[in-house]
């Protein structure tokens, strides 16, 4: 009994202090979910279609371990982990078909139409609906920055698609990437969203009864977006999801020197590698200070801005190829999906008012996610993002089949009218449809701190009652002695006690 008394207070301490470390634990991983955060204006159909999707209505929650250290530090190492992962396990296995379109102005781009994918998660193999069938509409990706058809998320979002046998599936390749010759000193650059234009008027010229809509991630994804931005309702797509964009190159997140260094000046000094004689045609860059680059900025100075009349300095190119200037001009349902922590292409770039975005424009962000990836479970090689693509652009589709059959019936009711009539009416039933559309409005997230202060301070001391009960009920009936329940139940009290007046004087 002596030896027990003695023990009291350490055994006391010991297990206050587990208690709290235990609840501060639990509270983290509950804070680590993160509803998704919605920006878009209130006649987006595409958008209250998919909204309650499980995908968008539960949120992201990313794997504890790739939350650690602080939002910076956290999206860096979320990014190398799932990359590192996807590099060594068992790779998509993607079959393509490809063509090779030559521009205007004498360059080249990769048509990689898909044929068949092997997904190494289940051991299945799609295949494509027939290429040739109009029936059919069409995904066409564009990869990210040096990248091309056999990056890894590229390859990771074809398996669904194919798998609903709903859509045929083409990667654009850009000028000099995956193999594709580089047939002018024009490389691939943050403002060439032309050449997406380009490639999209041969699909169309081609498939002109077909439904075309666009992914795109990263550099691909700020493409993308200033291609949908540049040519407003003009636009060849029905519908388009970009992935991580950088929506204004003058924006930079505090890691961004370090990646800029590491990876992407990198990448592209391994691209004007493989690209060298060709850009050594050009007498307007300096080849050899651009391979020797250690930052993006350097390389751009001396690779990208002297080919163009109108840059006169790096920054005159970024502020050019940011989507962000056009993003006015979205009309086509277009999803951007961006993460807090992604150290890459900051999200301080985003489109943050509305007077700032097209009519088509929906902007989703995220806690945590990294750069284009978001993964998920304990494996991380899986991602929540080839789900959302995958539900936006299911959307989009239903949203234009729905229209088609509004424009179809208002045709029919219009009889023998001219054809510019019948547009004008069945814009204006769209637009009576919009006004008369019933809302469903997503309840209301109840949050620490919405109440008011006289229900928090009357509630203050019931939980931490009960819990004490329930500890003392469970201690009770697990046959540790009395001296021991006490220790224990005291020291859970303590904790508990502290985490709520912490979490009481935060919130009053």
């Amino acid at each position: 009994m002596e030896s027990i008394t003695s023990s009291t207070p350490m055994q006391l301490f010991l297990c206050t202090l587990s208690g709290y470390v235990v609840i501060l634990f639990y509270r983290w991983l509950r804070s680590l979910h993160d509803p998704v955060r919605v920006l878009r204006h209130k006649n987006s159909r595409v958008w209250d279609s998919c909204r309650f999707a499980d995908v968008f209505h539960r949120g992201y929650t990313p794997p504890w371990w790739l939350s650690i250290g602080t939002e910076m530090f956290a999206g860096s190492w979320h990014t190398i982990a799932h990359n590192i992962r996807r590099g060594v396990g068992e790779q998509h296995n993607t079959k393509y078909e490809r063509e090779l379109l030559k521009l205007s102005d004498g360059g080249m781009v990769g048509i990689d139409w898909v044929l068949e994918s092997y997904c190494p998660a289940t051991g299945e193999t799609f295949k494509s609906p027939p290429l040739d069938d109009e029936r059919y509409p069409i995904i066409f990706l564009h990869h990210g920055l040096a990248g091309s058809s056999d990056s890894h998320y590229v390859q990771s979002v074809v398996n669904p698609f194919l798998k609903s046998q709903k859509y045929r599936v083409v990667c654009m390749v850009a000028r000099g990437c995956g193999g594709v010759p580089m047939t002018t000193p024009q490389g691939f650059s943050a403002a060439g969203s032309g050449d997406i234009g380009e490639a999209l008027n041969l699909i169309h010229d081609r498939y002109p009864s077909s439904y075309v809509f666009g992914v795109g991630w990263s550099l691909g994804g700020g493409l993308l977006a200033r291609y949908i931005g540049t040519e407003g309702k003009r636009c060849r797509l029905s519908g388009a999801c970009v992935i991580s964009p950088c929506w204004d190159y003058m924006a930079r997140s505090p890691y961004f020197h370090f990646w800029s260094r590491v990876f992407l000046a990198k990448s592209l000094v391994d691209y004007a590698k493989e690209n060298e004689y060709a850009l050594s045609k050009c007498d307007r860059i300096n080849l050899k200070k651009g391979l020797s680059a250690v930052h993006i900025e350097e390389y751009d100075q001396h690779m990208v801005v002297p080919k163009h009349d109108k840059y006169t300095h790096v920054n005159d190119y970024y502020r050019d190829a940011s989507a962000v200037h056009v993003a006015k001009n979205i009309h086509v349902p277009t999803l951007s999906i961006n993460a807090d922590d992604d150290p890459i292409c900051s999200v301080i770039g985003c489109p943050d008012d509305l007077s700032k975005m097209g009519p088509g424009l929906t902007i989703v962000r995220t806690k945590r996610g990294g750069h284009t990836c978001w993964a998920k479970g304990l494996d991380i090689n899986e991602t929540w993002m080839d789900e959302a693509i995958v539900t936006w652009i299911n959307a989009c589709y239903d949203d234009v089949i729905r229209e088609s059959k509004v424009c179809h019936s208002a045709s029919a009711q219009s009889g023998g009218s001219k054809v510019e009539s019948a547009t004008t009416k069945v814009e204006r039933t769209g637009a009576k449809l919009e006004r008369t559309e019933t809302k469903l409005e997503a309840p209301p997230v109840k949050k620490i701190g919405d109440d008011n202060s006289d229900k928090k301070k009357s509630s203050f001391v019931k939980p931490i009652l009960n819990k004490v009960e329930t500890a003392y009920s469970s201690l009770q009936n697990s046959g540790e002695s009395n001296e021991q329940i006490t220790t224990y139940a005291a020291a859970l009290a303590v904790a508990y006690c502290s985490y709520r007046y912490v979490r009481f004087l935060k919130s009053t």
